[in-house]
């Protein structure tokens, strides 16, 4: 056998669980190294278990769970994303001791020693009381047998044994060996689990702790649990639905012996009602584990358990609330789910709407990111708008821990102009103008404020409080910070008549001057943009370049060939601009004193050379503004007279790409409809181009001495 030479190293993680008297988070882990030889074959092996501690001494009572559950996970390589609602339990756990101590030594109290151990998850701790020895992986073959008893409460003494082993991860692989244990578990759990609520309870506990772990979902599903845990959840929904519907008909009844049945249904239904909210809880998270495997997921979303589901957030309970939420938002990851959801739309959106005003931190961060995900459909969107969830949303922004999640619904919300209407009455424009304002360069939440202000301004209204408000103080910062979404929201409010564009026009030379200082394409692109939005059939902007010397600028910008642009090339921008500016007449004829409009001819010859390099987006636009400088006459005979811009329009009309066909067709209709002549030359050339069979046998030398009309040459 050849020396080892190397070494193959496996992490497991087992349990994981809460340290109350160290303030800390236990990860236990096995490690099992092997070294291997040359050829690859084991040559000796060792596993050690450990446990990692995760200390939370800085807990307090305004610490924001999400965020330091996401903070474990991710400094954590042993705890797998999978498991951040277990983390948010125990974190929350550990932060409710924290805080109960922290009163009682306020108050001058001892602090009592008693450990207590929370369940995996979001669920409270089964009671294990009343066990009369410590269990006993020795004694598993006489819990089995007790299993088998008719005596409920010797079968429930135990499932409580066997759930106390299996609390513990060094137990689970052996347990799980034992066919005949999980054989009357199985029995167990679908026959007798609706008349034995408590023993339901363990049996269900007792399978939820094997599904924390991946490796035994295989085994869980051999088992038929999913099955027979949704039989569980359906089971007592019926039970309580049989429950209204018989109190519904004693109510329309009436009468003193029907009242008295009423009571006595109300009460059963009271009594048992907390023993089913945990049954419900621990089978609801039991399928939350499951669902890790799409095609169980699948299963499920086939029994109706969308249907379970919303059924259940009708239940008053934050447990319950909580895992449902959960797995609510991890279904509405997949389009199909979401696509189920919209068909409820109507009932689902109230019943998570109500958890926007909540004090409990977990169900209120659980409901807005559920919201998140639900508001990427337009038919789960309306019917957000249509609860009302607009301004109990707004009134979220305020809260720090929250404001992330509430700011992404309402971005979605926001880009629907059916919607932005209803920002009007809100506080939401200010706060987003004071919060952008204020905040710094990689502020968390900048961008999505940003975002959401810049929908806004698309809104008159909204466009027109705000340019009043903070316009001035915007284009400050814009200077400092050459952000193009700063820019965007001012290209936003120009776009809007009246009192808008009376506003932006003010700080035309500021903008020009940025404009020229501006170190970021993308900032001077949204520049042109609003400067553009600005033009019109009477403004003249002929007066204003002039005076900031906008001209040579333009030049140097436009004429940067392919090679020499970079990111902050803006050519193709200018030319637009220029094309929106040239809509006045007199900036049109200004345009003829400078070179831009022969440098703009020759981007548009260029593009007639074969083999040549050409920007699309630059053709584009010069065509555009060459369009616009053919509506009026003096420009249009100087282009005529200047250039030779026809032959190589008639070429363009013919290009691969349809826009350049179709505004290369539009300019030579607006020639056509000022020269007769000419009209006929193109409709010769056309002639040629469509018929060249014809044209080709008639210039051959067999034409019977035909000679083509000299009048279909257009090359002049």
């Amino acid at each position: 056998m050849t020396d080892p030479r190397f070494m193959r190293k496996k992490v497991v993680t087992g349990e994981i669980e809460a340290d109350y008297e160290n303030m800390c988070i236990m990860v236990h882990y096995e490690l099992e190294v092997t070294i291997i030889d040359e050829d690859g074959r084991p040559v000796r092996s060792e596993t050690k278990r450990d446990v990692k501690r995760i200390r939370l001494q800085s807990l307090s009572d305004n610490s924001n769970i999400p965020l330091l559950a996401e903070e474990i996970i991710d400094k954590c390589k042993l705890i797998h994303k999978s498991k951040r609602p277990l983390i948010e339990a125990l974190v929350t756990s550990l932060k409710e001791r924290k805080v109960e101590d922290d009163r009682s030594l306020g108050r001058g109290l001892e602090r009592p020693f008693q450990f207590k151990k929370p369940a995996p998850g979001l669920l409270a701790t089964t009671d294990t009381n009343g066990l009369d020895e410590a269990p006993s992986m020795k004694n598993l073959e006489l819990y089995i047998e007790q299993l088998y008893d008719e005596d409920p409460q010797l079968k429930l003494r135990a499932t409580k044994k066997v759930l106390k082993l299996a609390r513990s991860q060094d137990n689970l692989e052996e347990l799980a060996n034992d066919d005949s244990l999980f054989g009357v578990l199985s029995r167990l759990l679908k026959e007798d689990s609706g008349r034995h609520v408590d023993l339901g309870i363990d049996i269900a506990y007792i399978f939820f702790c094997f599904s924390n772990y991946s490796q035994f979902h295989q085994f869980l599903s051999q088992n038929r649990v999913g099955d027979s845990t949704m039989r569980i959840i359906e089971t007592e929904l019926e039970r309580v639905a049989k429950w209204e519907t018989e109190i519904a008909q004693l109510q329309k009844q009436g009468g003193r012996a029907n009242q008295a049945k009423i009571n006595a249904i109300q009460k059963a239904r009271n009594d048992l009602r907390s023993k089913q909210e945990q049954l419900l809880s621990v089978a609801c998270h039991l399928l939350l584990n499951l669902a890790e495997d799409v095609s169980l997921e699948q299963k499920m979303r086939k029994r109706k358990l969308l249907q379970a589901l919303l059924s259940l957030l009708d239940w008053d309970n934050n447990e319950l609330s909580m895992v449902v939420l959960t797995f609510l938002k991890k279904l509405s990851i997949f389009i199909e789910n979401k696509e189920d959801m919209a068909r409820y739309a109507d009932s689902l959106i109230p019943k998570v709407a109500k958890f926007l005003g909540t004090s409990n931190e977990n169900l209120l961060s659980t409901a807005l990111r559920l919201c998140f995900n639900l508001s990427f459909d337009t038919t789960l969107q309306a019917a957000m708008v249509k609860d009302g969830m607009i301004p109990k949303l707004v009134d979220l922004m305020s809260l720090d821990n929250q404001r992330s999640w509430a700011l992404k619904v309402l971005y979605h919300l926001s880009i629907d102009d059916k919607n932005k209407p209803l920002f009007v009455p809100t506080e939401l424009p200010r706060f987003c103008e004071k919060f952008v304002l204020e905040s710094s360069n990689g502020t968390p939440n900048l961008i999505e404020t940003l975002a959401l202000l810049i929908n806004l301004c698309h809104q008159p209204t909204l466009a027109e409080q705000i340019a009043e408000d903070s316009l001035g103080l915007i284009l400050v910062k814009s200077k400092r910070a050459q952000d193009p979404l700063l820019m965007k929201i001012v290209r936003a409010i120009s776009q809007h008549e009246g009192k808008c564009k009376e506003l932006v026009t003010t700080y035309i030379p500021d903008l020009l001057q940025l404009l020229k200082d501006s170190r970021n394409g993308d900032f001077a692109a949204e520049i042109l943009g609003a400067l553009g939005n600005l033009s019109s059939f009477t403004f003249d902007w002929s007066s204003y370049l002039v005076e900031a010397r906008m001209v040579e600028f333009f030049i140097t910008q436009v004429t940067r060939g392919p090679s020499n642009a970079g990111d902050d090339a803006i050519g193709a921008e200018i030319i637009g601009f220029l094309g929106a500016a040239a809509y006045n007449r007199i900036v049109a004829e200004w345009l003829m004193t400078t070179q831009l409009i022969l440098i703009m001819s020759d981007i548009v010859a260029s593009a007639d050379i074969p083999q040549r390099v050409r920007d699309e987006n630059l053709l584009l636009q010069s065509l555009f503004t060459l369009y616009r400088l053919f509506q009026h006459e003096e420009t249009r005979a100087y282009l005529l007279r200047k250039t030779k811009l026809v032959p190589i329009l008639m070429n363009l009309i013919y290009d691969p790409n349809p826009s350049i066909r179709e505004i290369s067709g539009d300019i030579l209709d607006t020639i056509k409809e000022h020269d007769a002549d000419l009209a006929n030359r193109l409709l010769g050339k056309k002639f040629q181009t469509f018929n060249p069979d014809w044209v080709s046998a008639c210039n051959s030398e067999d034409a019977d001495g035909y000679i083509p009309d000299s009048g279909l040459n257009l090359y002049y």
